[in-house]
């Protein structure tokens, strides 16, 4: 069964993002994530058991923490997040490949 539940990453990093100056944004490094989880939306790895719902401090994508984030949204089920040197990383509910990110994107601002 899936639960649509939504994570507060993108909320929380957006806040932290906007109130740091412009030069601590650049070397903002960690993304800290929790609520829903029945997607991986938090953590990468679906929550498999009630309450569906996890933390990731800090959020860990393929065994490597997530670093260099300058940016952050999220759907109700997945969160993308736009890095400093101009990628984009994705994770989360794939359903409809809203967690894949094409292949050779770079350059993002």
């Amino acid at each position: 069964m899936f639960h649509h539940r939504t994570t507060f990453a993108t909320l929380l990093a957006t806040v932290l993002l906007v109130f740091l100056p412009k030069s601590a944004r650049a070397q903002a490094t960690m993304v800290v994530a929790w609520g829903g989880n029945g997607a991986g939306q938090a953590t990468g790895t679906p929550s498999t058991s009630d309450p569906y719902s996890a933390t990731a401090n800090p959020v860990t994508l393929g065994g490597q923490v997530l670093s260099g984030v300058t940016a952050i949204a999220g759907g109700a089920n997945h969160t993308v997040a736009l890095k400093t040197d101009g990628t984009v990383v994705a994770w989360g509910d794939n359903g409809y490949g809203q967690a894949t990110v094409p292949a050779g994107l770079s350059g993002v601002m």
